[in-house]
C-alpha cells in the first residue's frame, strides 16, 4: 500500500520491528479470551488438528461444568493456519 506521511510517499505501515511488536500486542491481549470449539477448529484447519495440539499442549482448554471446551484464544492464533487462496470460479471454468 502507498500512502503519504509528512509529504513524503511509503510503502508500508510497518517499519523496523513494529510488526513483531504489533503481533505480541495481540496475542498479549487475546490470552485472557477463549474461543470455543468450531471457531478453533475451523483457524487451526479441521478438528483432527485441533485435537493433536490439544494432545501436544500447544492449546490450553477449559471445561465448564456443562462439558463445553473452550479454547485460549492466544494458543489458537498461534497456531492458526492459512487456507488456500484459489479462486473458486477459474477452478469450476
Amino acid at each position: 500500500m502507498i500512502y503519504q506521511c509528512n509529504n513524503k510517499l511509503r510503502a508500508t505501515l510497518l517499519h523496523d520491528e513494529t510488526a513483531s511488536v504489533v503481533l505480541k500486542n495481540i496475542l498479549v491481549k487475546m490470552d485472557s479470551e477463549e474461543f470455543g470449539m468450531r471457531k478453533s477448529e475451523r483457524l487451526v484447519g479441521g478438528p483432527k488438528t485441533l485435537v493433536k495440539l490439544v494432545e501436544n499442549g500447544a492449546i490450553r482448554i477449559r471445561i465448564d461444568e456443562n462439558g463445553r471446551t473452550y479454547y485460549n484464544a492466544s494458543d489458537v492464533l498461534m497456531n492458526c493456519r492459512v487456507r488456500s487462496t484459489k479462486n473458486k470460479r477459474l477452478a469450476s471454468a
